[in-house]
């Protein structure tokens, strides 16, 4: 069965996917086609070359110098502009010269690097999209396709990104970037005779191709978050998106466990269902509502267990507590490029809450409900560890029947609350 590398186009978001390969190597996989458009052409190239370690080292050390000229490496706000407007007016006179950016760095990289009989010794199908200008029709070219000696100049023209790169010339045709026509190029694979497709796209949050994404015998791999614009060069920036992407893919695979947050796939089930059981019990319990608590907004005769519900539906316990991890991290901005084991990051949620006495909780709560009720937006102002030490002192308490006039404004903070509180009482006792 041939199987097919799918690589997307998009700038300095082709990092995502050096981390996403690095993981599909380790993973086992191999491929007899690589196609790809723009950045996901030249990546492509590299790894179908047997070059991937060069290309590790090329991202790791990457910047904007080394794709174009005179622009320097940095966000355009009014400060940076006025400090550096004598390179930016070098950027602009060469860009009105050139009809588009000085990619001069990158022709020769491309030129110098570009092999195409390592290709063929490798036997791998390789091929790339450009876009034909002006007609703007589809180019989808193989690597056996090319006339002998363009194989550089028909990679320059599948990442032309047009109208800030230049138009390339190849034989007296012009073309520009590939995305123009086909971003992600999983048909030209399937045309090449590809029956399974690992299709690695750069899009977010919504993908080129979702009428395949969940195709048996195609592995769409997605950023999981935001990954930025496709001019960022930032060196921590490309690190970053590198790591989303590893981590990305090794959920993917399976080989991990998360959506947003990476666990080890060793879970330990007994804790998990104690949790989960332990957590029920307590919502359960809070919905029997004392008729002096009841407030006549809240309709509902379970509304912890509903507010829990609308948080996270339950499925089976390991996905469950996996999810409400994910949603209590996030809250807490708990760094999401490291690998955890359960225990270790309900280690880290509790870190806070050594004990629950320091937080003062006798004029929080009306205030908060005061704020809330006449402020929409007054929760992005509220300190969040905070917060949940105060919903967690009253839950901890049996006095989570205090929190229903919250419940409308912060019902998934309260529902977070409750979990962390059953972890709380589960670890500390």
């Amino acid at each position: 069965m041939k199987r097919a590398l799918v690589l997307c186009g998009g700038g300095s978001r082709g990092a995502y996917e050096v981390g996403a390969y690095q993981a599909l190597l380790e993973a086992g996989y191999t491929f007899d086609i690589i196609v790809g458009t723009s950045i996901g052409a030249l990546n492509g190239a590299l790894i179908a070359q047997g070059e991937f370690e060069f290309l590790k080292d090329l991202w790791k050390n990457m910047d904007i110098t080394q794709v174009v000229n005179y622009l320097p490496d940095m966000s355009f706000s009014l400060d940076n502009i006025m400090t550096n407007k004598t390179k930016i007016a070098s950027f602009l006179k060469s860009y009105v010269k050139d009809f588009g950016a000085d990619t001069t760095p990158l022709q020769n990289l491309v030129r110098t690097k570009a092999d195409a009989n390592k290709i063929r010794e490798n036997n791998i199908t390789y091929g790339c999209v450009c876009t034909s200008y002006p007609s703007l029709h589809g180019v989808e070219i193989t690597l056996d396709e090319m006339e002998e000696g363009t194989f550089p100049e028909y990679l320059l023209a599948t990442s032309a990104c047009f109208p800030a790169f230049p138009v390339q010339t190849i034989l007296g045709k012009e073309y520009i970037d590939g995305g123009y026509y086909d971003n992600t190029p999983i048909q030209f694979a399937l045309r090449l005779g590809a029956e399974e497709l690992v299709v690695v796209d750069l899009n977010y949050p919504k993908i080129d191709h979702p009428e395949y994404e969940y195709q048996p015998n195609i592995l769409t791999i997605r950023p999981s978050q935001d990954i930025g614009i496709m001019f960022n060069f930032n060196n921590d920036h490309l690190q970053r998106i590198r790591q989303i992407g590893y981590l990305d893919t090794l959920r993917a695979l399976q080989l991990r466990k998360g959506t947003y947050y990476t666990f080890m796939p060793n879970t330990n089930k007994e804790l998990v269902k104690e949790i989960s059981t332990t957590l029920a019990l307590k919502l359960q319990h809070a919905d029997i509502i004392n008729p002096s608590k009841k407030v006549l907004s809240i309709k509902s005769k379970s509304p912890f267990t509903d507010a829990m519900n609308n948080l996270v539906k339950y499925t089976n316990d390991e996905d469950y507590i996996l999810a409400l991890l994910e949603k209590c991290a996030k809250y807490f901005n708990i760094d999401s490029l490291q690998e955890y084991t359960i225990e270790e990051m309900i280690q880290i949620l509790l870190e806070p809450y050594q004990t629950l006495d320091t937080y003062d909780i006798k004029e929080y709560l009306p205030t908060l409900l005061s704020k809330l009720t006449t402020i929409k937006d007054e929760l992005s102002n509220i300190d969040m560890h905070y917060l949940f030490g105060i919903l967690l002192h009253k839950i901890t308490n049996k006095e989570e029947q205090d929190l229903l006039p919250l419940l409308p404004f912060i019902g998934d903070q309260i529902a977070c609350a409750f979990f962390v509180s059953t972890l709380y009482t589960k670890i500390r006792g």
